[in-house]
């Protein structure tokens, strides 16, 4: 993106991520139980990971998400995507019938 002008570059960045969250969001609402909690926990992940290489190129000279509410969007996600996955291992170890629920 690099040759495209800032402008577009941006807007086509942000762009990007836009179909990747609405599909992982969808299959975090999917009819099919292990597809929406395995879908959930992908995507927690995977707001972590982002976060964290946010957090990697936050010194890189073309680095631009410096605004507070970039940081506030990229952090937060990434905060919430922690605690989303603590909740569930909590959760999934004090649950006896977690492990013998019906397959769909």
């Amino acid at each position: 993106m690099n040759s495209l002008p800032e402008q577009i570059a941006a807007t086509s960045f942000i762009a990007i991520h836009v179909p990747f969250f609405a599909i992982i969001f969808w299959l975090g609402f999917n009819e099919n139980t292990r597809v929406k909690e395995w879908s959930r926990i992908v995507f927690a992940i995977f707001l972590i990971v982002h976060a964290g290489l946010h957090k990697r190129l936050e010194n890189h000279p073309l680095y631009t998400f410096n605004s507070p509410l970039s940081q506030g969007l990229i952090f937060g996600a990434g905060l919430f995507g922690l605690l989303f996955l603590i909740v569930t291992y909590i959760s999934n170890n004090h649950n006896p019938d977690y492990d013998n629920r019906p397959q769909m």
